[in-house]
């Protein structure tokens, strides 16, 4: 993924409403919400990450049948031969040898949902330590005050309907590892009943 300074046109196509957000100094799951919002937007820009969902399963194996550190290292390092192609492969590969190694050592199994929810909010770090210097410019004036701001965004990723959302709709995607479709929200009725009933 792109930093800062790397890409700047990626980034702000990708997360500049994050970026905005964060220098009128919103709520914090505001900004995490739109992070993961662009990490939906960078997933696309991207062309997809069809090692997604075989990463996904490769790390929930991992985790249930408890076959180690260095089997979940081989297995991601065939994933990444196989998906070579894609630019996201790598990124989404060493997002899951963190968490897998982490869920390992601690005995924890994860499900589908939960490794893919971990490995997009995983993506979606990136974008918000790159926001540091920007936050400490634009809005803090304060190193001390614009990491602790990047922290909270970071600690709150997970926990937005965005990347619940993203992570359904990933494991349901297309071949090239592209989202599915967000459900539309159900038409609202324009009549009297309608109404009443929205009320």
């Amino acid at each position: 993924m792109p930093t800062d300074g790397a890409d700047f046109r990626t980034n702000k196509i990708c997360f500049g409403k994050a970026y905005s957000y964060a220098r009128e100094g919103a709520d914090g799951v505001v900004v995490a919400g739109a992070v993961m919002a662009g990490v939906e937007r960078y997933i696309k820009f991207c062309g997809g990450a069809p090692a997604f969902v075989v990463v996904v399963d490769t790390l929930v194996t991992a985790c249930r049948t408890g076959f180690g550190g260095e089997r979940l290292l081989q297995a991601l390092d065939e994933v990444q031969s196989k998906f070579a192609d894609s630019p996201l492969t790598r990124d989404v590969a060493s997002a899951a040898e963190v968490i897998g190694l982490e869920a390992i050592a601690g005995i924890r199994n994860l499900s589908r949902q939960d490794a893919a929810e971990l490995i997009l909010t995983r993506l979606g770090e990136r974008p918000c330590d790159g926001m540091l210097d920007y936050v400490v410019r634009r809005r803090t004036g304060d190193f001390g005050a614009g990491r602790e701001d990047i922290a909270s965004y970071k600690s709150m990723l997970q926990r937005t309907p965005e990347a619940r959302d993203l992570a359904a709709r990933m494991l349901n995607g297309s071949p090239k590892g592209l989202p599915a479709r967000a459900a539309k929200a159900a038409p609202v009725a324009h009549t009297a009943d309608g109404l009443n009933e929205e009320l």
